[in-house]
């Protein structure tokens, strides 16, 4: 019994490997096959899921509930690290890099962060739980599910009053910035969607009129799964100063990553 236990556990071990790798490869690809792997990432590469096939964003949600306390931001960001690295990967920005941002929100103390790309909750935990008294925090989510599980996620941390979820793609919806919450100008934004989005997004918002001198963007994933296009614009545009903030993949240290940090020098 006890040489089934390990071989099932190095086979576990192999398969969550193998599913990371097969992320970084799909995330580089269409979002056609982005969105087909997005499906697929709801199966957890463990001994349950060799033989059953059935985990689901649900365990999550469940996980978190049990093992996390309620109202205590950074416990229940160190319980989504767990999940993440022991139960089923989470296309999260991490502890790692996540301290990297959340220095910059202490020191540039935002009124208003705006995020594209909500996942599951763990950036809006992180950085929201940053502000000062009366800031907000606006995620974009494409995904109606994704949006549903973050805001649950969200209010169990206690961060009900600062975290607003917008369903939908901040292309489509940043005008509701104004028009729905009264905010005139953006102190961050922070980028972590699908890739490809990046270059059109970040132009979107250069347009929207919601920069102002010493707005920061801070874009996530910029070396893997990369944002060539995307860094060629920011780094060339006359108006940001950029930075380079070298760091590692999300529960992959032996992955290199970096965030780059765009600061708006104004008109």
């Amino acid at each position: 019994m006890g040489q089934f236990l390990s071989i099932a556990s190095t086979v576990s071990i192999l398969l969550r490997n193998a599913y990371r790798v097969l992320y970084l490869w799909l995330t580089n690809q269409s979002r056609l096959v982005q969105q087909g792997f997005q499906l697929a990432s709801f199966f957890n590469p463990t001994l349950i899921t060799v033989f059953s096939r059935v985990y689901s964003e649900s365990l999550l949600i469940q996980y978190v509930f049990k093992h996390g306390q309620e109202g205590d931001a950074d416990q229940i960001l160190k319980t989504l690290d767990n999940f993440a690295r022991n139960e089923m990967f989470l296309m999260n920005v991490g502890d790692v890099k996540g301290k990297h941002v959340e220095e910059i929100v202490q020191r540039e103390k935002p009124k208003i962060m705006v995020e594209l790309g909500a996942f599951m909750g763990y950036s809006a935990i992180a950085f929201a739980k940053n502000l000062p008294p009366g800031g907000k925090y606006y995620s974009f989510e494409i995904n109606p599910l994704y949006a549903a599980i973050a805001t649950k996620i969200v209010e169990f941390a206690g961060l009900k009053d600062k975290v607003t979820v917008v369903v939908g793609a901040f292309g489509d919806k940043y005008q509701l910035l104004k028009e729905r919450y009264g905010v005139d100008k953006v102190d961050i934004f922070f980028i972590d969607h699908w890739k490809d989005m990046y270059l059109p997004d970040v132009k979107t918002i250069i347009g929207s009129g919601l920069l102002k001198k010493g707005s920061v963007i801070i874009a996530d994933n910029t070396v893997t799964p990369g944002t060539p296009d995307y860094l060629k614009f920011i780094r060339a545009h006359p108006r940001f100063e950029n930075r380079t903030i070298w760091s590692e993949l999300e529960y992959m240290p032996a992955v290199k990553d970096a965030l780059e940090v765009s600061t708006y020098q104004g008109e």
